[in-house]
């Protein structure tokens, strides 16, 4: 009794051609190219929707039952089949000058700040004080962001700003606009920050005095005392 034979049908894969989408591999890419050479229509279409089914099992994702995800898939399909396709299908060819186009970049909100370390916000504040036309509310907002910058500078630098840098600060920032006199904040502690303000750096305000490691006090001595053994 003679063996039978079976011929097998080779099955070429374009290895010169680069893999279009990895998260599919090889073998959908040629299962599309062998659908989209399909004289038939109605065959065509068929074979896209299983392929799309295939396509789904092979990159699963969270809701992946929804329109938007099948739209996914479909872009998908159009695109490995280089967006020439004649099936029919729920979701047009999308425009692959769009699908390769960049988006352009986005613009920061506003204009750019200058002092990124006390961020935004301050700048909008001095913006919305500097626009202010009560002389009172104006003076407040200026008290108000001063003792903002001490606190930003020393949660940053672990040190205090002192008075004539925050004054030229809030100036530069409000385009000349708000002005301070020095002596005034000086003599009257406008800029002063609360006697419980607590940074997370432990920065010290000017008038605490600040410890002397160096000095004659005296220092712990740790012996490395041996343990005892049983």
């Amino acid at each position: 009794m003679g063996l039978t034979t079976q011929k097998t049908i080779p099955v070429t894969f374009p290895a010169e051609q680069p893999i279009l989408l990895r998260e599919y591999g090889r073998n959908i890419q040629t299962m599309v190219a062998h659908m989209k050479a399909a004289p038939d229509r109605d065959q065509r279409t068929r074979m896209a929707r299983t392929i799309i089914e295939l396509m789904r099992m092979l990159n699963p994702e969270p809701g992946n039952d929804t329109a938007d995800y099948y739209h996914k898939l479909w872009d998908h399909l159009y695109a490995m089949a280089g967006y020439d396709l004649d099936i029919e299908a729920p979701f047009p060819v999308p425009d692959p000058a769009q699908k390769a186009a960049r988006p352009e970049p986005l613009e920061p909100a506003g204009k750019r700040t200058r002092n990124k370390n006390y961020g935004r916000n301050l700048q909008l504040l001095i913006d919305k004080v500097a626009a202010t036309e009560d002389d009172e509310e104006r003076e407040a907002g200026i008290v108000t962001i001063g003792r903002l910058i001490k606190g930003f500078y020393a949660a940053y630098n672990r040190e205090v700003i002192d008075n004539r840098s925050a004054v030229e600060l809030i100036r530069e920032l409000s385009n000349g606009k708000l002005v301070v006199d020095l002596a005034r904040v000086e003599t009257e502690g406008l800029f002063n920050l609360p006697r419980d303000f607590k940074l997370v750096h432990n920065a010290l305000q000017p008038d605490e005095p600040r410890p002397n490691n160096g000095g004659g006090g005296k220092k712990k001595k740790f012996f490395n005392k041996k343990r005892k053994r049983y």
